[in-house]
């Protein structure tokens, strides 16, 4: 059966919206694009393919926590303007298919109630899609992505012309490819416990930069399952920035190539990036080992250079590049840290230290895709979701143990399932859960990788949710 794809709304008015390039995209709000074009004429998958749908359908019928979901989707609805059902309505959800071998997108989905006895039922339907047992026949998404709150229905985005994005979280998308030009580790979008360490650092300085400039309060780190973190502040202030005020956001992070950095990038440096350069990525990528690396480091110093010197009226030409270049040369068997710290002495004794900065911000500074922070309508994936090409669950992080988790370690659907068979095993007694929960405060205590048991994360989301609920703060950014 040849495909009808369904005139796209008009872009010009949604700039931001990244679609993949080998995806399909097929309108929600045309009423016969999804019956007659993604869910017909799919029976020929061969047998693993159909039950790795039933394995993936398994999962999101017993564990995915729909009610948690909805619950942090629906916390900022206002009883005195309109019913949490209008306020939930008006969010968009999207799902992806593969049909043949053929992603296909489906956006502008929404739902008109949220059942009070069973949150999200609608929802739950739409991701578990439809079985069919006598032709081998599953259509299953294959992940579930959040877009904002909108102005009307989704759904029904084609019948108004006042149509816009008028909630959205605050979001941040860092990839681990971005960084394939300073790890040596891996390469592509493979990510090991080495150069997970760029995403802890992202992390640590978003936490710190959003917690003292804005006093944003509620914000949750997801593993991407496969390559990355997204990062979700829910505060109420957050939710209604807009595309200005977020861009400024970003903007103000931006270190420059000075010696005076801002207060606030002044205390990540000396609290986060430099000694996390020096206790991480000195060693483990490799910086004066490789030949590739030390020349990507020396790069970064200055050439011929005129200084002010201190101790005289006169001036002092010097070339940096070469002087670090020769001292390596001539002590190669040095530990790679004490050839960082002489480099970082010469700076620091030459009064040239934007040339630090530069360095370590170049290594540590957290490389966002700044177009998924800036736009109000850009997807991102739900957590909890399983990532189709790994399998492992896109799971909530703990900022306190952000160092410690080990993207080799995530669970994944297999795992997940394999719990479930087993009696007790994700409806854990409550002996069990008090070991999980000691496990979380003995890791926060003495530092070692974090509980991988589904239930803790589960529970790690629904604390989250709950924070959210009870706080009767309104914070807002700063004045720009």
């Amino acid at each position: 059966m040849d495909i009808d794809t369904p005139n796209k709304p008009n872009l010009d008015e949604f700039d931001d919206i990244k679609f993949d390039t080998d995806d399909m995209f097929v309108d929600s709000t045309v009423p016969t694009a999804i019956p007659n074009n993604i869910y017909m004429d799919d029976a020929q998958i061969g047998p693993t393919e159909y039950y790795d749908r039933l394995k993936l359908r398994k999962y999101y019928q017993e564990l995915f926590p729909f009610d948690i979901l909805v619950d942090w989707l629906t916390f900022n609805y206002d009883p005195e303007k309109e019913s949490i059902n209008d306020y939930y309505s008006k969010r968009e959800f999207s799902t992806r298919y593969v049909v043949k071998s053929k992603p296909f997108v489906i956006r502008n989905k929404s739902f008109p109630t949220v059942d009070e006895e069973i949150k999200s039922n609608d929802l739950k339907e739409f991701v578990l899609g439809t079985v069919d047992e006598h032709t081998f026949t599953a259509k299953v998404p294959e992940k579930l992505d959040i877009g904002p709150v909108y102005s009307r229905e989704p759904i029904k985005m084609n019948q108004y012309q006042d149509y816009r994005p008028v909630e959205r979280e605050l979001v941040f998308d860092i990839d681990i490819d971005d960084y394939n030009d300073i790890r040596v580790c891996c390469d592509g979008t493979s990510l090991c416990k080495k150069c997970w360490q760029f995403l802890s650092i992202s992390a640590k300085f978003l936490e710190l930069y959003l917690k003292e400039c804005y006093n944003f309060q509620h914000i949750l780190y997801v593993f991407s399952g496969r390559r990355g973190l997204h990062v979700w502040v829910s505060d109420r202030g957050a939710l209604t920035l807009s595309k200005d005020l977020r861009q400024k956001i970003i903007s103000y992070a931006k270190p420059g190539f000075e010696a005076n950095q801002t207060p606030i990038l002044q205390r990540a440096f000396d609290e986060i990036f430099l000694p996390s350069f020096e206790n991480y990525i000195v060693e483990d990528q490799e910086l004066f080992t490789m030949e590739s690396q030390i020349k990507k480091l020396l790069d970064l110093l200055p050439g011929e250079i005129k200084l002010n010197k201190k101790s005289g009226k006169k001036y002092e030409t010097i070339n940096v590049r070469v002087l670090v270049e020769d001292d390596l040369k001539e002590n190669p068997n040095q530990a790679p840290l004490d050839k960082w710290k002489k480099i970082k002495n010469l700076l620091l004794e030459n009064d040239i230290k934007e040339y630090l900065y530069r360095i370590v911000f170049h290594y540590t500074f957290p490389r966002l895709d700044e177009q998924v922070s800036i736009g109000l309508n850009h997807l991102l994936k739900s957590p909890f979701c399983i990532h189709p090409s790994t399998q492992k669950l896109c799971i909530p992080l703990d900022i306190d143990l952000i160092d410690y988790y080990d993207p080799n370690d995530i669970p994944t659907l297999p795992k997940l399932l394999s719990e479930l068979d087993q009696k007790g095993s994700t409806n854990p007694s409550p002996s069990k859960m008090d070991t999980d929960q000691k496990k979380s405060r003995k890791s926060k205590s003495s530092k070692q990788a974090p509980p991988t048991n589904f239930n803790y994360y589960k529970s790690f989301f629904k604390n989250y949710v709950n924070n959210i609920k009870l706080s009767k703060s309104n914070p807002n950014p700063l004045d720009f």
